[in-house]
């Protein structure tokens, strides 16, 4: 019985529910239902208190579980309308879709850049053969990567969220696809929703900027060789001429650092362009070693620090681009020796790894260090360490970024170790062929 007021006590807290209302009035006339039948027939008085009691409880049981559900259902259409909310303003385009790749939902910004109206795609099923149809094509290739012209995987392959970026010839398209899942309470995937961000003005920009950086650099590197040959003339004839001969050896400096940034730029240019020549061949790593060595001895004398060579191996055969790995490896020499201290030391080695698999060239130095902060971003493109900026303040921040990706597409891998004034040892590894 205890229990039985117990409910009636809650469904009373309840009843200002708009939803309860009708049930209200079913219990109301219940009870004049009753109270009629006690009037008008001889009923032992606890009976028919015990089946109002029981009809009332039994209206109170029903009306809370109908109160719970208007609340779910309510609660369920505040989530769709949040979700809608939230998704309706984004510049990204927004799809989300089912386990079978039918579209449950798009956002305005998906409606723009696919050129579709929502209803149109609302409830259709898209399959590799829906590249076909026109208002579906663009959703095709989105859902099923593999068939736009040109896709890039960014995300590890077997990690969520999946991140791709999608070229697409007609239209015109670079697009960042991000792709998350949808999961039940029990964690069962019930969809997928994926945003897509157009990327296409940006490639734009950065296409003009390349352009315009490339046309710049060729035409100053014309010039600047014209100049560097004529001051370097200039040291040879007026070494007889101690204030001359300083001077043309100061112009003949500036002239090499303004070349070299310029022939920076141009190497960055071709390689975010795809127009970085690579010619691999099998060679003798060593023997490229020796060679740089050789070549930048003549600076090491000049800041008065010492060049070892470390190398044990004869010969260690790399299927490489020699010029690019050359040039990598002279930029690394050139920057262990300009950033060390004074009477410090350069060690060059190569170790073949344990399975005989690849080499590992390291350029070990005692100079300034690296801090750790700029550790992380030492490969990035124009950035300088900040203790470097103030030994060499006219670098140009890209002489690492093109190593890496030079290293990169010699199938190797590029690092670094550093302690904070004790030193550096930079380090890249490529594969040895038999």
């Amino acid at each position: 019985m205890e229990e039985v007021f117990e409910i009636i006590k809650t469904t009373i807290k309840n009843v200002a529910h708009p939803a309860f209302r009708p049930l209200v009035a079913v219990i109301i006339v219940e009870v004049a239902l009753f109270v009629v039948y006690l009037l008008a027939f001889t009923v032992s008085s606890w009976l028919v208190l015990l089946t109002i009691l029981v009809g009332i409880g039994t209206a109170a049981i029903t009306a809370q579980a109908y109160v719970k559900l208007i609340s779910t259902h309510s609660e369920t259409a505040f989530n769709e309308e949040m979700l809608l909310a939230l998704t309706e303003y984004l510049k990204d385009a927004v799809i989300i879709y089912d386990t079978n790749f039918k579209i449950i939902s798009i956002n305005p910004a998906a409606e723009t850049l696919f050129s579709v109206a929502k209803e149109s795609v609302i409830n259709a099923t898209v399959d590799p053969g829906s590249v076909k149809q026109r208002n579906l094509k663009l959703f095709a290739q989105i859902l099923f990567p593999s068939l736009a012209p040109a896709v890039a995987q960014i995300s590890e392959a077997n990690a969520w969220p999946q991140v791709v970026r999608i070229s697409i010839s007609e239209p015109n398209l670079s697009l960042l696809v991000t792709t998350n899942r949808i999961a039940d309470r029990n964690g069962g995937v019930i969809g997928f929703v994926k945003l897509v961000k157009d990327e296409t003005h940006e490639e734009s920009i950065l296409k003009a900027k390349n352009e315009f950086i490339d046309v710049a650099a060729h035409q100053l590197r014309t010039p600047l060789t014209a100049l560097h040959w004529t001051l370097e003339s200039m040291t040879k004839m007026t070494e007889g001429a101690p204030d001359l001969h300083e001077l043309s050896q100061q112009g003949l400096l500036v002239a090499e650092r303004a070349l070299k940034i310029t022939n920076d730029l141009l190497d960055v240019s071709k390689i975010e362009e795809g127009r970085f020549g690579y010619a691999p061949q099998r060679t003798d790593i060593i023997g490229l070693i020796k060679t740089v060595l050789r070549e930048t001895n003549s600076l090491a004398k000049q800041y008065n620090v010492e060049l070892a060579d470390a190398t044990r191996e004869q010969n260690i055969p790399v299927y490489i681009d020699v010029n690019s790995i050359g040039m990598v490896l002279m930029n690394l020499v050139d920057n262990a020796i300009k950033y060390n201290t004074k009477n410090g030391k350069v060690v060059v080695s190569a170790e073949q790894a344990a399975n005989n698999r690849s080499v590992r060239v390291s350029v070990t130095d005692t100079g300034i260090g690296i801090t750790e902060e700029d550790m992380k971003k030492l490969f990035e493109k124009l950035h300088r360490g900040a203790n470097a900026a103030q030994i060499e303040p006219n670098g140009s921040g890209l002489g690492l970024y093109i190593a890496k990706n030079i290293v990169e597409r010699n199938n190797g891998k590029i690092g670094v170790e550093s302690t904070l004034n004790r030193g550096s040892t930079f380090w890249f590894t490529l594969p040895i062929v038999a």
